[in-house]
């Protein structure tokens, strides 16, 4: 059974054992909800892998896609090991290379894959932090292989089923304030969570 703690203006959600935290990333604490979050969840692995990397996926072709390269983005230059940015993103085009690649230069990686999705009009603006990976392209019917030992979804804009749009319209028409405020959380987030790891 979930259980649901207010915290000011947004809310945290911690479910059941192994189960979605769902951070509103409209809250002041939200990247210290999220710091806390990815540390529980790197501590639960602690001992299975070697390195910690980052893969941040999606494109800077449509706004509510660009999470993943934003936050990429803004960890330039931190201690984080990132695959996918602004210049160099990770999409549906190159995934399997650049896993390949983290294969090649990691050895025992623990991945954490950070993504946009879509969803109802009330979760937009909240991020869903699990154990297990993420599906890429899922918005666009893609069948790319599942991303990540712990995943980060940024809920961007309505899901194009409920919306009457097609998925890349909907994506395109994401408010670029929304991906940009959500980015600077899960950035923000991650450099916390590596300063203390």
């Amino acid at each position: 059974m979930a259980k649901i703690q207010p915290r000011g203006f947004g809310e945290i959600v911690i479910s059941a054992k192994n189960g979605p935290i769902i951070i509103d990333t409209h809250d002041d604490t939200a990247a210290q909800q999220l710091a806390a979050a990815l540390r529980r969840l790197i501590s639960n692995k602690q001992g299975s892998f070697d390195d910690i990397v980052f893969v941040c996926i999606g494109t800077d072709r449509a706004t509510g896609d660009a999470l993943g390269p934003l936050v990429g983005h803004l960890l330039t230059g931190s201690n984080a090991t990132v695959y996918g940015n602004l210049k160099k993103p990770v999409h549906a085009v190159n995934l399997l290379q650049s896993l390949e690649k983290i294969k090649q230069y990691h050895k025992n990686p623990l991945i954490i894959a950070i993504d946009a999705c879509l969803g109802a009009s009330d979760k937009i603006g909240k991020l869903i932090v699990k154990e297990g990976g993420i599906m890429p392209a899922m918005a666009i019917a893609g069948t790319l292989p599942e991303v990540g030992d712990i995943s980060i979804a940024g809920i961007v804009n309505i899901s194009a089923g409920l919306s009457g749009q097609c998925p890349l319209a909907v994506l395109s028409s994401t408010r670029l304030s929304l991906v940009m405020q959500m980015a600077e959380v899960v950035a923000t987030a991650i450099a916390l969570c590596m300063k203390k790891s």
